[in-house]
């Protein structure tokens, strides 16, 4: 499971105060289940070091997203919806370093 935050922002004086768009910063919250695939690989250096290499690809597919504004009283704007997909992937590389004891 992976939770995302999708914000928008409206920080111009034309967009939040000429427009009377409301409120100025809107957020969208969304927990998606995925896939992931990974690999590593570990070795030994000398007698008790070892290093260690991994990779994770994770996918959670495309989110939509729609974020409203509505108009505030006295504003001279019309109500605005803007929807769009976010693809929710990560690449996660790691590398470490381990000692082994007796």
């Amino acid at each position: 499971m992976q939770h995302y935050d999708v914000t928008a922002t409206c920080a111009s004086s034309v967009c939040a105060v000429l427009n009377g768009l409301t409120p100025s910063v809107v957020a969208n919250p969304t927990t998606r289940a995925g896939w992931t695939l990974g690999g590593g690989l570990e070795t030994a250096l000398w007698e008790h070091w070892l290093a260690r290499a991994e990779y994770r690809y994770a996918d959670f597919g495309t989110a939509p997203f729609a974020i409203s504004r509505a108009i505030a009283a006295g504003g001279a704007g019309l109500p605005t919806t803007d929807t769009f997909g976010v693809k929710l992937r990560t690449h996660t590389v790691s590398f470490g370093l381990a000692y082994k004891f007796n």
